[in-house]
């Protein structure tokens, strides 16, 4: 039959997409659907996910860190239909390899699965996914925001190699109905599907050597080897780390400021409640504004923003916000100048101790006599329970939260909380990946040259910090006191009291 996915120009050697629109039938071996379907309830261990019910042949795929164990094979070996199945599919010339991994999903209607690219360094180039019992649609996005939706009816054969396969992720929305479109409809008439239960079959072959794919932004083997980028990670001297801190920190928050002001948007309850306490009238410096969210918190306040990202003042500007160009190192104000300032997620930018030390004084010589500081930075313990139990009780007076999971939350917030997760660090200097999409920034939207682009990945440098090692650079500033440090949302924080002279 004619392939569909030449119908809709998105097929064959450029993205590296193969499909048969029913598999099963061209062999007059229909009758192996329902047997093939009824591998879900044979003897392997099955497993109940948010979304449906899976069940693994050869080596279990472990979806907590979405690998597999080479060195323990299931004793369960792919059924003998799913190997006669490799069989005819390698001398039609489908595929390279001899799968020796199968995942049975079984999709009830409404449910789904959500966007993902099968892991690099797991399973080799192509994943081989063939539909069962009813016809599904299936979505690929691309990571410059494309999207192309693709059905995939009863009995068809879906291959994803290169492109396909490495770079465009592929999922299905958890609903009912799909629409579909009848090609043979002179009209473009489009047709509402019911979905019943389906089954589908996902055969991959283990990888044994590391993945060298031409996508090494989103190659999780190319990202985790050394990069040039952290040669150089932890200076020695200021001037190699301003260095690193231009080309880490302030370029990259030039580049993705309006992406990075669209997931900054909702104050934290904590620092709120800082602001709002503060006498009317006080003058307060925010120090690393970012885009501004916290100079509305308190309209009572007289409040005054710095940053080193023009791009994120601009944003501030057009907001009509009081802000203003500088370095967190060399502060342009006055000693005594503020009642108060906080210092949020900025000084962990920072990659020297004698530089976070530095920062720390700058924020405390424009502060008056009796000032007062609040300092976040991020924690290396991103997922320390006790810390989460500890400071409940703080958590829940800021915020009136109903749960501490409702307030502790990955440090990079998502446009809800609930989308959050942990992160897990596992040294204290690294640079973290912001995936950066340039459908944000109206200046890249005429510059899209190729289907990748090296700058949809950016890297910022952090310095993590260890629990107390905060309150121990704060101790080292003469003229200060602690009133209180914790931990909120995955970092350390304090604040602090400046003496009264």
């Amino acid at each position: 039959e004619e392939n569909l996915m030449h119908s809709i120009g998105w097929c064959g050697n450029n993205n590296g997409l193969d499909y048969t629109d029913d598999h099963l039938s061209c062999s007059n071996c229909q009758n192996r659907d329902d047997a093939n379907a009824a591998a879900i309830n044979q003897n392997s261990t099955q497993q109940q996910l948010k979304h449906r019910r899976v069940k693994h042949f050869g080596y279990e795929f472990q979806y907590g860190s979405n690998t597999v164990d080479k060195d323990k094979p299931l004793n369960t070996a792919l059924p003998s239909t799913c190997k006669d199945l490799c069989l005819r599919m390698k001398y039609d010339g489908y595929i390279q390899h001899d799968p020796d991994q199968l995942t049975v999903n079984e999709y009830m209607p409404g449910q789904g699965i959500p966007p993902h690219i099968d892991t690099h360094s797991v399973f080799e180039d192509q994943i081989i996914s063939l539909s069962l019992l009813s016809q599904i649609v299936m979505d690929f996005r691309h990571p410059d925001g494309s999207r192309i939706s693709i059905n995939l009816p009863r009995r068809s054969l879906l291959i994803m190699s290169g492109e396909s396969r490495y770079l465009w992720s592929h999922g299905i929305i958890p609903r009912k109905y799909d629409l579909i479109h009848d090609e043979n409809d002179v009209n473009e008439g489009v047709t509402l599907c019911e979905r019943s239960r389906r089954v589908s079959f996902t055969l991959r072959k283990i990888r044994c050597c590391s993945c060298s794919c031409k996508y090494p932004n989103f190659c999780d083997t190319q990202r985790n080897m050394p990069l040039q980028s952290e040669k150089n990670v932890n200076p020695s001297n200021d001037e190699e780390a301003e260095i690193l801190e231009h080309e880490y920190v302030y370029r990259v928050y030039d580049k993705i400021a309006d992406h990075f002001s669209g997931t900054r948007h909702s104050p934290w309850p904590l620092i709120a409640k800082f602001l709002n306490d503060l006498p009317p009238g006080s003058m307060v410096l925010d120090i690393g504004c970012g885009n501004g969210k916290y100079m509305n918190v308190n309209k009572s306040l007289c409040m005054i923003g710095c940053d080193r990202s023009i791009g994120l003042l601009e944003i501030c500007r057009k907001r009509g916000f009081e802000a203003l160009y500088c370095d967190c190192l060399n502060l342009p104000f006055q000693a005594h100048t503020f009642d108060a300032c906080i210092c949020i997620a900025v000084i962990h930018h920072l990659s020297t101790k004698k530089r976070r030390i530095e920062a720390l004084k700058e924020c405390i010589r424009i502060l008056k006599p009796n000032g007062v500081a609040l300092i976040y930075v991020w924690a290396l313990e991103q997922d320390h329970k006790d810390i989460q139990n500890k400071d409940e009780k703080i958590i829940r007076e800021a915020g009136g939260m109903s749960s501490v999971n409702d307030a502790m939350s990955n440090l990079e917030l998502d446009k809800s909380l609930c989308n959050t997760k942990i992160r897990r660090f596992d040294k204290q200097d690294l640079l973290v990946p912001w995936h950066y999409n340039n459908r944000h920034n109206k200046k890249f939207i005429k510059e899209k040259k190729s289907p990748i682009s090296n700058a949809t990945i950016c890297h910022r440098y952090y310095h993590v910090f260890k629990e107390a090692e905060l309150v121990s650079l704060c101790k080292t500033i003469s003229n200060i006191t602690i009133r209180e440090s914790f931990y909120d949302r995955g970092n350390w924080c304090v604040i602090v009291d400046k003496a009264s002279d």
